[in-house]
């Protein structure tokens, strides 16, 4: 839901900023500005699961492990909401404000 959310306002972003490389008048400037662009849609399109993902993996070393020995059937967004509960980030808005600061 959040890669979702992710691109949604990347989205967004790039049309409400199209325009503005028109207005641009040298090269330079314009060469500029699409490099800003193409730094943001980098940016956006990170998955911040992956970051949690590594920082809880260290911080909680083992408990993937010990996870998957006991439910070996888990899938990978399983795994993920269980850290995320060990964590006590079960609710949505705390997840977010997490996640937002990865």
């Amino acid at each position: 839901m959040l890669r979702v959310d992710l691109t949604q306002i990347n989205r967004s972003v790039q049309e409400k900023l199209a325009p503005f490389n028109l207005k641009l008048s040298s090269k330079k400037d314009q060469s500029e500005f699409m490099q800003v662009i193409q730094e943001i849609k980098r940016e956006a399109g990170k998955d911040p699961l992956a970051d949690f993902e590594i920082l809880f993996t260290q911080l909680h070393k083992s408990f993937f492990e010990k996870l998957i020995s006991n439910y070996d059937s888990l899938s990978k967004t399983e795994l993920q909401v269980c850290a995320m509960i060990r964590m006590n980030l079960e609710q949505k808005d705390n997840l977010t404000t997490f996640l937002m600061g990865i």
